[in-house]
């Protein structure tokens, strides 16, 4: 009996260690968690700088940057990589830092040069040194444009809350806004969507233009929206009062009275299923998707006006 009692009180004694290690292990949590947390956080935010630096990697490379009219297509992927990851200060101090360069950066030497073997008296020929030089400005300017267009919704929002009435970067800020609506109005929609002999004739097509002026519509309805414009003059001065332009505030609804024109003129409902009875599903939620959407901007059109 004896032995009995005290091999229950040698039991009950080791439990006890056990339960307090447990115990101290669990105060403990909190603190340990805490480290974990902040050591995600860490590693996060050396994948955002990492992305960061990638994205200045191919926005500058020269050999993305050659070709900027209609679209700097090479310079697409930097643009997407780096608005995404961006976050709300940085990307003034980035916008205001590359807007000064271009402003400020003068070109030093003659524009107009002799023409090699010119005979004397001949007209000067434009400088390749200086057309690179406005070539390199029009890049930067294209990658700050495509950053401001890349920026999540949220990001373009929080700035506007911000900066828009009394911000130390409210003049960055309408830069910012316009160059965005630069982005989606000039680039996406007009030079890749709507213009020449482009097309409207799917469903997807048609709700990626929805999208894009949504985001054009939501800088044109800003109570500001008469004062956002770039204040550029680092170019030529006919280039300068064309990139100076101030935002005009029917460009969303122009836009959406062109996208409801070419969605309803090329689009046709197409199936290409082997199963007739499928195919002719599929054809009748087509024409209905495509009415949706067409109401839709309708709805777009008659709140604008």
């Amino acid at each position: 009996m004896k032995f009995t009692v005290v091999l229950a009180a040698l039991v009950a004694f080791s439990s006890c260690g056990q339960i307090q290690k447990i115990m101290d292990g669990t105060e403990n949590l909190p603190s340990q968690i805490q480290e974990t947390n902040n050591g995600m956080a860490k590693t996060n935010e050396a994948i955002r700088q990492q992305k960061m630096g990638v994205a200045m990697e191919l926005m500058q490379n020269p050999k993305n940057r050659e070709v900027q009219f209609p679209i700097p297509n090479d310079m697409m992927a930097g643009g997407k990589i780096m608005g995404e990851a961006i976050q709300a200060e940085e990307v003034l101090h980035f916008v205001k830092n590359y807007i000064v360069k271009i402003n400020e950066v003068q070109f030093e030497g003659q524009k107009m040069i002799d023409a090699p073997d010119a005979p004397p008296g001949s007209d000067q020929i434009p400088n390749p040194e200086y057309a690179k030089f406005l070539h390199d400005k029009q890049a930067d300017l294209s990658m700050v444009i495509l950053v401001s267009g890349n920026l999540f919704e949220s990001v373009v929002k929080q700035l506007v809350e911000e900066q828009s009435e009394q911000g130390a970067y409210r003049d960055i800020l309408f830069q910012l806004l316009k160059m965005r609506v630069n982005f989606y109005n000039d680039m996406m929609l007009h030079a890749a969507m709507l213009d020449g002999d482009k097309k409207l004739d799917t469903l997807g097509k048609i709700e990626k233009a929805i999208e894009y002026n949504e985001k054009v519509e939501y800088v044109c309805q800003l109570p500001f929206a008469d004062r956002i414009a770039l204040q550029i003059k680092g170019f030529e001065a006919e280039a300068n009062a064309n990139l100076s332009k101030p935002l005009d505030r029917d460009t969303a609804l122009n836009n959406w009275k062109k996208i409801k024109e070419k969605a309803e003129s090329d689009f046709t409902a197409e199936s290409f299923l082997s199963d007739p009875e499928k195919n002719e599903a599929a054809l009748e939620e087509y024409n209905k998707k495509h009415k949706e959407l067409l109401e839709k901007i309708q709805q777009k059109i008659d709140k604008s006006n």
